[in-house]
């Protein structure tokens, strides 16, 4: 059983209409499965959606699709990663070395290659003849209880 969605009076503006906008989304494509207020939401929102997603009898597949024509997550976050985050050119040799060691060791007892690539860090350069560096990092939290033994 699904709970009926019912706005709060407070709370700022801007959270209660994106919310209800989203939650008017997922009302009208998964719950009702209405397509006059999904062709509706569709156009007021001036969406492309691919015929083939409009058509799905997934419901699924439509939200998804909507949903990304409205709010493309990943567009929208690497955006953001561009405009907040630092420039690699402002990196200090210190943060450099940090990214290559890991801590762990000093960047002397590392290969002469690895090395070589705190200049490439600080050139930061687009040519073909040099290095391309991608740095990835994810965390995510683990129950200790299974890695206690």
């Amino acid at each position: 059983s699904r709970k009926e969605h019912t706005p709060k009076a407070s709370g700022p503006c801007l959270c209660s209409s994106s919310s209800d906008s989203i939650w008017n989304v997922y009302k009208a494509v998964l719950l009702q499965r209405n397509n006059d207020k999904i062709d509706a939401i569709v156009t007021s929102l001036k969406l492309r959606i691919a015929p083939r997603d409009a058509r799905s009898t997934d419901y699924r597949v439509h939200l998804f699709a909507v949903c990304s024509a409205w709010l493309p997550l990943a567009s929208a976050v690497l955006d953001m990663a561009c405009e907040v985050l630092p420039s690699p050119l402002e990196l200090t040799s210190e943060k450099i070395q940090n990214l290559l060691c890991s801590g762990v060791t000093s960047i002397e007892q590392l290969p002469s290659q690895t090395q070589d690539l705190q200049a490439a860090f600080r050139k930061c350069s687009g040519n073909d003849d040099d290095p391309v560096i991608v740095y990835v990092s994810k965390m995510f939290s683990v129950l200790p209880a299974p890695y206690q033994q």
